[in-house]
């Protein structure tokens, strides 16, 4: 069987904490590789990863328009734009998401609004579409903005991440059964005990208690609000599932890199 990989690029909500990043995936599987989310920070770690070579994406998905998941896409638009003479390739770049995405793209440098459309190849989520050799099935979920969920299955396995959302039926179903669960346990009260939580954020026991639900195979939190304590998060995570907990953390020297099976 064909392995696939995740790696993390960034695993803080909001804004990054010293030496991590923002919402950020990479997602390889044949040679194919999609990048789910760009937040602050997590275009640096992209670059390293692929020896600061821009054209080696084939795909980008994006989950909401919020700064912390989407701002380093631009990022990428401006590597892939001026890289690309060189490169003699100038190939449009696929980009699935909610419509909002690509208007905060087209927004971001009023010098340049029409660049990004120029560059990247847009494709409208929610639906279900072959992207490279998965199936990419995405959902809107609650959240402050539109937000897709997105699962990603292949004959290698199958991978759902939550992006942000609050707690919701459609989310359990996308998620069942699959091999590796990426869920926003953002946990935003931690800090400040007694304040209540956001209804359209994820708590640590609202990953654990989805991944129970959804008999999942394996459970990586991330997106953590800056300066909580994780281990706190993944102990709180435990009593609602006992599979494997894992803490998402673009420190290691390997990025966190997941084997789906």
């Amino acid at each position: 069987m064909t392995n696939a990989s995740v790696r993390i690029l960034g695993s803080c909500g909001a804004w990054p904490e010293p030496g991590r990043a923002c919402a950020g995936l990479l997602l390889v599987l044949d040679g194919h590789r999609v990048v789910v989310d760009l937040g602050y920070g997590a275009l640096s770690r992209l670059m390293t990863v692929l020896g600061g070579d821009a054209e080696k994406v084939d795909s980008v998905v994006v989950t909401h328009a919020h700064p912390d998941h989407l701002v380093d896409v631009h990022g990428l638009y401006r590597a892939r734009r001026y890289a690309a003479p060189k490169h003699g390739t100038g190939h449009r770049l696929p980009l699935y998401a909610p419509p909002q995405v690509m208007q905060t793209l087209s927004g971001i440098d009023p010098e340049d609004p029409d660049g990004p459309s120029q560059v990247l190849d847009f494709v409208a989520l929610p639906g279900e579409i072959v992207v490279g050799p998965w199936r990419l099935t995405a959902v809107t979920t609650p959240h402050h903005l539109p937000n897709v969920a997105v699962r990603f299955d292949a004959p290698a396995g199958s991978f759902v991440y939550t992006g942000d959302t609050a707690p919701c039926p459609q989310l359990e179903q996308l998620a069942g059964g699959c091999d590796l669960l990426l869920c926003e346990a953002t946990d935003r009260t931690q800090q400040h005990p007694g304040s209540p939580e956001d209804p359209l954020l994820m708590t640590s026991i609202d990953a654990g208690r989805l991944a129970r639900r959804a008999d999942v195979g394996r459970l990586v939190l991330t997106h953590f609000w800056p300066g909580n304590d994780r281990k706190r998060s993944q102990q709180q995570a435990r009593q609602e599932y006992d599979g494997p907990v894992v803490l998402a953390d673009e420190l290691s020297e390997a990025d966190l890199a997941v084997r789906l099976r």
